[in-house]
């Protein structure tokens, strides 16, 4: 089985966001039943805008590699964990478990991240 992965920012997509020079090869990859995967810093919500807008349905790996997100039953069995319509395979460490620890480290060392900032700062 051959396999296509794309990043988004700057490779599918072009410097407005839009991947309508895509659209084409978008579509003969699908007609010929290749998966095509993005893998992306972007979450799962951001990249559900795209594969939406292109009919993608293949699997596709978020935040830099902290989670693989595919259909349920995408391969015939489970392989990770239900995670609202979708199985995940969890790589890195969930978002409750870092804002957790950045809290600790507010408290103890006095450090401001941007998770605390606001969009002035």
């Amino acid at each position: 089985m051959k396999v296509i992965f794309t990043d988004l920012d700057g490779t599918l997509l072009d410097e407005k966001y839009r991947c309508d020079l895509a659209i084409p090869i978008l579509e003969e990859l699908k007609n010929k039943g290749f998966p095509v995967v993005f893998v992306s810093a972007k979450t799962r919500f951001e990249q559900e805008v795209f594969r939406q807008e292109l009919g993608i349905k293949d699997p596709f790996i978020v935040e830099d590699g902290s989670a693989i997100y595919m259909s349920k039953d995408y391969f015939g069995k489970k392989i990770g964990e239900y995670r609202d319509e979708y199985e995940a395979i969890v790589l890195g460490v969930d978002y409750d478990v870092i804002v957790k620890k950045l809290v600790q480290l507010k408290e103890r060392f006095k450090v401001k991240s941007y998770y605390f900032m606001s969009v002035e700062e």
